[in-house]
């Protein structure tokens, strides 16, 4: 059997070791925590069972076409609203490949532009928390802040109305198609079966709301 002696030597040499693991930590070797988003509790409570989100907004930056039909065919609408107070976007899908014969790629970007320009408008779509654009490193993104004024039509963001149904009096639901899914194998639903870790942020979810608490969820790390 061996033996290990804590003699004064080992001893040194162990805590040595554990300064540079701890050095090598701080020097940033393990991945950096993300950006993060606050959102009202009120917001979320309102939210979580309806797949829709019904707002006023105001349309900042839109794009002056759809993304072509290799990317992902979406008409990118960022919004700004007293509804949700953090910089987002609604899409428009298929908006390159459902136009009226004949009209240009900046169809639906015109028709959105007419409808919108200089006027706040109700606006309907699928509410999602998405964090596939957030702002780089550990920035936040909070209700408590102004939104910034958008540079592009595509600006760091964590929320979508993904996809717009309606905005104003433009109807989006004839561009979407409907399709049939196959019912799900016993294997997928045996495999999908809750976690315990789910049924406890499924509890949090349905807690009552505190007043002026918001939630927090960070993105898995910039963009």
């Amino acid at each position: 059997m061996k033996r290990w002696r804590s003699d004064r030597s080992t001893v040194q040499s162990y805590f040595g070791a554990f300064l540079v693991f701890v050095t090598v930590l701080c020097a940033g070797v393990l991945p950096a925590l993300g950006a993060e988003l606050q959102l009202r509790e009120t917001l979320l409570q309102a939210q979580r069972d309806r797949v829709t989100a019904t707002i006023s907004a105001v349309v900042d930056h839109i794009g002056t076409s759809a993304h072509p039909i290799s990317d992902d065919c979406d008409l990118h609408v960022p919004l700004r609203s007293r509804d949700i107070n953090v910089p987002f976007i609604g899409e428009v899908k298929n908006a390159c490949s459902e136009i009226p014969p004949g009209a240009p790629q900046t169809h639906w970007s015109d028709r959105v532009y007419d409808e919108t320009h200089g006027r706040v408008v109700t606006v309907t779509g699928a509410f999602r928390i998405w964090l596939e654009h957030p702002p780089a490193g550990s920035a936040v993104q909070t209700e408590a802040n102004r939104v910034p004024w958008y540079a592009n039509s595509n600006p760091d963001h964590q929320v979508e109305l993904h996809p717009v149904t309606q905005i104003g009096s433009l109807d989006f639901l004839g561009l979407y198609r409907t399709r049939k899914a196959d019912p799900p194998r016993h294997s997928d639903v045996h495999r999908l079966r809750p976690l315990a870790a789910h049924d406890r942020d499924q509890e949090e979810a349905h807690r009552p709301a505190a007043p002026g608490r918001r939630r927090r969820l960070r993105s898995p790390g910039g963009h």
